[in-house]
């Protein structure tokens, strides 16, 4: 199931001059909410006397750094801890629950 989800515009960078936007859309799933585990780096910065957050993605076809605006960011990660507060993730799964069907048999 997806929840908070987000569209805004990231800026894609291209060097420390230049960088062209792009749409994006920040999004959480329950049902898969390890994902992207150590492929997203995230991480607050200030460009030119304004906050943003920077995020380095990283895959086998190659790297991105992306620049985000904080407030959009910050609205929708606080609307995902209140969805599923840290750590809570795994029980989103019903792992739990199935172990135990598992082992009752």
């Amino acid at each position: 199931m997806a929840w908070p989800l987000r569209e805004l515009e990231l800026r894609l960078i291209l060097s420390p001059q230049r960088g062209i936007p792009v749409p994006a859309r920040l999004s959480y799933r329950s049902d898969d909410p390890y994902a992207g585990q150590g492929d997203v780096r995230v991480w607050p910065t200030k460009v030119e006397g304004r906050g943003v957050v920077l995020l380095a993605l990283s895959s086998p076809d190659g790297d991105a750094l992306l620049q985000a605006p904080v407030p959009q960011v910050s609205a929708w990660l606080e609307r995902t801890l209140r969805a599923v507060p840290p750590g809570t993730e795994g029980g989103q799964l019903g792992i739990d629950d199935a172990l135990d069907q598992l082992l009752a048999q």
